[in-house]
């Protein structure tokens, strides 16, 4: 048989099961995928993702002239990675983790062409493929590091050029007036879209690895740095202009037009190493022997089927869980007496922002002139929406239209040397301290990466998946450090009740 004949064979055979097969992957997961759609519909950050595959399909086309002379073969080592997508889907699923879902989705559709194509297809469109990971709206977890860099960067040049400026939290006050680095501040959009087209950028125009990287890189750490004074130069607008400018539309305008020039400037500093004039390295293709037996449509119809029985394993296996939780018992938190603590009337209006528990208890306590708070927030049957560990479950957020968090970090209490979230809240005048940490795994834990692997790691098993969040809080007036000191004396007396308490509630 002619080789060129062969492979046309093969291919007659594995692009319609391909379809077929990413059809399906769409049909299981249409949740999934839907998700990734709505977050593209409701959040300026992510409108790129409407782009992505479009440039993958045409990265991919290409290719077409290298594909025509690759004799696709199905993988069992394609298989293998397809099976460890499917399995991501199913622990993001279980721990209610939805940007794992997300990603696992999408690995699946490379991970899906290699199974059935093989490696020798992957390899020339590997880049193309694994693009569409930059579909999955990712980077919320980078807006509260962006916006205390972009603060820091902001009071610092501040200082340098001569304006007096007190800093609390990410409220900043200069002579002129006051400024407040919000999440629109982070500059995580400007991020994100900047390493965005920097990969594409640098896939195209460079061909040796080290520059692709050296330039990826530059495109993380630029928009950083250029978004640090954009912030500066706005707040210097408003300053220097007695806040006439700088502080309406024109500051998301002057924003965007600040980027639109840096990422000019980077891509014109770029085009100096350029490579693409070079012609690229061609691929060998692998070509069929002449006395290879006729193609067997049955090995590549095993494997797609193979790939779809693992893919619907994935939500089946997911739906068994949700029905054993389902039907766990309803929680009941007692409410034991911690010696020498009273109750006594709430002294504050404030509440921490963990969504849904399935109970919760928040309690005002007094020990002669101390005052101290105690919250428990106690999930079972978790799911989407009314998870421990999930974007927005804080004490406070920075930007809060009532409560806002002026500074978090993560420190070792004395009693029993806990390690805790250590928050500063404020309200106009009104000033909390607060610590909180979770119970999962019956153990205490401020690492939601570690209370996320035993939600999923029970989940998977199909145990009980309780966890809490636990949270001490107190007021001051002058300095934190007087409410630390009723914290740690309410520790002291209510830990092992605590321990007690959670304890019970999981035992029901």
């Amino acid at each position: 048989m002619d080789s060129r004949l062969a492979i046309d064979q093969r291919w007659r055979v594995a692009l319609p099961l391909m379809g077929l097969m990413i059809a399906g992957l769409f049909a299981l997961f249409f949740n999934t995928a839907d998700s990734i759609v709505s977050i593209w519909n409701h959040y300026e950050t992510f409108t790129h993702g409407y782009i992505i595959v479009p440039i993958s399909l045409w990265l991919i086309w290409q290719q077409r002239s290298v594909l025509a002379d690759i004799t696709p073969q199905p993988s069992g080592l394609g298989l293998l990675v397809f099976l460890g997508a499917a399995f991501g889907w199913l622990l993001g699923n279980l721990s209610g983790a939805q940007v794992v879902m997300q990603y696992a989705f999408a690995a699946m559709i490379p991970a899906a062409v290699f199974t059935l194509l093989g490696w020798s297809v992957v390899r020339p469109i590997l880049f193309p493929l694994l693009f569409l990971l930059l579909a999955v709206p990712f980077g919320d977890v980078f807006i509260d590091p962006l916006m205390n860099l972009t603060a820091d960067f902001t009071v610092t040049a501040l200082q340098l050029t001569g304006v007096p400026v007190f800093r609390e939290g990410n409220t900043l006050t200069i002579p002129t007036g006051v400024w407040s680095v919000v999440e629109a501040c982070s500059g995580v959009r400007y991020l994100i879209a900047s390493v965005t087209l920097g990969i594409i950028y640098a896939y195209l125009t460079y061909r040796s690895r080290w520059r692709q990287i050296l330039f990826v890189i530059a495109a993380i750490l630029v928009p950083i740095l250029a978004n640090g004074l954009r912030a500066y130069m706005i707040v210097m607008i408003g300053h220097l202009s007695n806040m006439k400018y700088g502080a309406g539309i024109d500051h998301l305008i002057y924003g965007w037009v600040f980027f639109g020039v840096v990422m000019l400037i980077l891509f014109w500093v770029g085009s100096f190493w350029r490579e693409d004039s070079q012609p690229a390295k061609t691929q060998v293709a692998p070509q069929v022997a002449k006395n290879e037996p006729p193609v067997a449509p049955w090995l590549f119809m095993l494997f797609a089927f193979a790939a779809l029985a693992v893919a619907v394993a994935a939500p089946a296996y997911s739906t068994r869980v949700e029905r054993f939780m389902a039907k766990q018992p309803a929680v009941v938190l007692a409410e034991p007496v911690i010696a020498g603590w009273r109750s006594i009337n709430a002294f504050t209006a404030w509440r921490p922002e963990f969504k849904n528990p399935a109970v919760e208890q928040m309690r005002f306590l007094s020990r002669n002139d101390q005052l101290a708070g105690l919250y428990i927030g106690y999930y079972r049957n978790q799911n989407q929406g009314s998870e421990l560990i999930r974007y927005g479950n804080v004490l406070a957020m920075p930007d809060g239209k009532q409560w806002r968090r002026m500074r978090e970090l993560v420190q070792v209490v004395p009693v029993e040397h806990l390690a805790v979230h250590q928050n500063l809240l404020a309200q106009d005048q009104q000033r909390l301290l607060g610590w909180y940490w979770y119970w999962t795994g019956n153990s205490f834990t401020t690492n939601s990466y570690v209370a996320k692997a035993h939600l999923a790691f029970n989940r998977l098993l199909m145990r009980p998946d309780d966890s809490a969040v636990v949270v001490v809080f107190a007021p001051f007036s002058g300095r934190p450090e007087e409410a630390a000191t009723a914290m740690q004396q309410l520790l002291q007396d209510a830990l092992p009740v605590i321990r007690q308490q959670l304890e019970a509630a999981r035992r029901q």
